[in-house]
């Protein structure tokens, strides 16, 4: 929510004169575009037998994203803008990857009587993150900059990815079974 606009404004992307808001709609467009070919692709699909191989791959695809959105702003101005928008539309695959077995899930594994309240207690927890995240982010990158604290973001969604993908995707097991 703050990295992409304050990399673009600290890089001049797009000029003094106001075209940075042209940057940042074709950045927010490739990750839109993506997003919603995701969507498509991921919702037109039956939930996998193992739907959490795909959910934390998501978070895994969206960490690889955020990270290369902090790494773009390093390259040569002329290629920023460009590698801001490749790294976006990357991140826009995992949103739905993650997002669509969790709704579905959701919806089959809650009871009728319970999935009301399943859903308001799973959008007060990502609100209440979201708002914490954006009352403390503003400190941290005051202290680190914001290209570190937009790849330490990436970093941090790619260890819950990849922790995920080993505990709870099957790895695990597999490895196990076939050691036996």
């Amino acid at each position: 929510f703050l990295g992409l606009p304050l990399i673009i404004a600290q890089h001049g992307i797009g000029g003094a004169d106001g075209a940075g808001l042209g940057a940042y709609g074709l950045v927010l467009s490739a990750y839109g575009l993506t997003n919603l070919a995701s969507t498509i692709f991921f919702g037109s699909r039956s939930l996998p037998p193992r739907p959490q191989f795909q959910m934390f791959g998501g978070t895994f695809v969206v960490g690889i994203g955020l990270a290369l959105l902090g790494l773009a702003s390093l390259l040569p101005s002329d290629w920023t803008l460009t590698g801001l928008a490749a790294a976006a539309a990357l991140g826009g695959i995992g949103g739905p990857m993650e997002d669509i077995p969790l709704a579905v899930l959701r919806q089959t594994r809650l009871g009728p009587d319970d999935m009301a309240a399943g859903m308001r207690a799973y959008m007060a927890a990502n609100s209440a993150g979201a708002l914490l995240a954006m009352l403390i982010i503003p400190g941290v990158i005051a202290l680190a900059g914001i290209v570190p604290v937009v790849i330490a973001c990436g970093g941090t969604y790619l260890a819950v990815g990849a922790v995920g993908l080993a505990r709870y995707a099957g790895w695990i097991e597999a490895a196990q079974e076939q050691a036996a």
